[in-house]
């Protein structure tokens, strides 16, 4: 017979286990993301990095045309990455007469007042809006759920959405710990949707990956603690009733 002690040395030793797993997929992951270095494109004369729109080039500045300045922002942008720059880095530096968004000190982009004028604004708030802009985007993940952690009643379903710039199909699996058979994960609708299951109560981490990279979602299901019946007969009985005794006793039964 196993005794007290025993038994919670024992619930210790699932928890350290448990905790110890979590950390590594969670290592892991960071450690994934980290390795996808963010997507940047042009698009006209619109800068696009994680697939959202960072900086729209409104205006020529000399002989260079909003197309050509989006595109040279793009290959100092790449270039700057390539170095391990990010979001971090982005700054905005003023001059007498224009304003520059900056990476590692480098020049990204020259805000004029043509450009300015063009925004309705002044060529240092437009370069502040701009490198907003592009740390918002620089710091989209390429991939992440709208939650981590998703409570599930017992034989019920609920939805997780999964975000991110990285494309490809996405997969999703069980991995039976801390218990198995708890979730019953599927992709729905547009691809992009998760749906999860509860099967039996208990905990349950579920790995959501598009190629290589994997984000965990642990999902709990639990019984409700209690139902609520939302209609309730009332039975008056009596002879010749007056409708004022009818009415309160039915308030006095709700």
């Amino acid at each position: 017979m196993i005794s007290f002690y025993e038994e919670m040395v024992m619930v210790q030793g699932n928890i350290r286990a448990l905790m110890t797993t979590l950390l590594c997929v969670l290592v892991t992951a960071i450690a994934a993301h980290a390795q996808i270095p963010p997507r940047v494109g042009v698009k006209g004369s619109t800068l696009i990095v994680n697939r959202a729109i960072a900086i729209h080039v409104r205006v020529a500045n000399g002989d260079l045309t909003p197309e050509r300045r989006a595109q040279i922002a793009a290959e100092r942008l790449q270039a700057a990455i390539a170095r391990g720059l990010g979001a971090r880095h982005v700054a905005v530096k003023a001059e007498r007469r224009r304003a520059m968004v900056t990476i590692g000190g480098g020049v990204l982009l020259y805000a004029t007042r043509a450009d300015a004028r063009a925004a309705g604004t002044t060529p240092l708030r437009l370069a502040q809006a701009w490198a907003s802009s592009l740390r918002h985007c620089l710091a989209i993940p390429p991939l992440s759920l709208s939650t981590s952690e998703l409570l599930v009643p017992l034989g019920e379903s609920r939805t997780v959405r999964v975000n991110g710039w990285l494309e490809g199909t996405v997969v999703v699996a069980p991995t039976g710990t801390p218990d198995d058979g708890i979730a019953d994960p599927a992709v729905v609708g547009d691809g992009r949707t998760l749906r999860v299951t509860g099967r039996a109560v208990g905990r349950e981490r579920v790995l959501v990956s598009v190629g290589e990279l994997s984000v965990p979602l642990m999902v709990t299901v639990r019984k409700y603690a209690g139902e609520v019946k939302l209609t309730e007969p009332v039975v008056v009985t009596g002879i010749d009733l007056p409708v004022s005794f009818v009415r309160q006793a039915v308030e006095s039964a709700i």
